[in-house]
């Protein structure tokens, strides 16, 4: 999972030839650090069916507030200029529901 700031967002994200999932979180977020890892092994299980980046949204507030990042972790799935959806949280099943969108998830 490749980290971008706001100045790569448009080029890396969407500009992306296939579907790139965002996780917007902090450093200092406990809960993003928890499902960090889960997301990371996705990213690497799925290499080149879909592209995964880390934003911090403490770093780059402008990309977060366009796309109404109101709670962290968030995780954004986009297909060009449309979100395609959208997870809020740490709760597992839901995680993997949404991960399982995109790729191949394991646990």
């Amino acid at each position: 999972m490749k980290a971008i700031t706001e100045a790569e967002f448009r080029t890396e994200v969407l500009l992306s030839p296939v579907t790139a999932i965002v996780m917007f979180g902090s450093e200092s977020c406990h809960p993003c650090k928890q499902i960090k890892p889960l997301v990371e092994k996705f990213s690497v299980q799925n290499d080149g069916r879909v592209r995964v980046f880390y934003m911090d949204v403490d770093y780059s507030p402008k990309v977060a507030n366009t796309y109404r990042v109101r709670a962290i972790p968030t995780l954004i799935a986009f297909s060009g200029l449309n979100v395609l959806c959208a997870h809020v949280g740490t709760h597992r099943s839901s995680l993997f529901d949404f991960l399982s969108g995109y790729g191949a998830v394991t646990p």
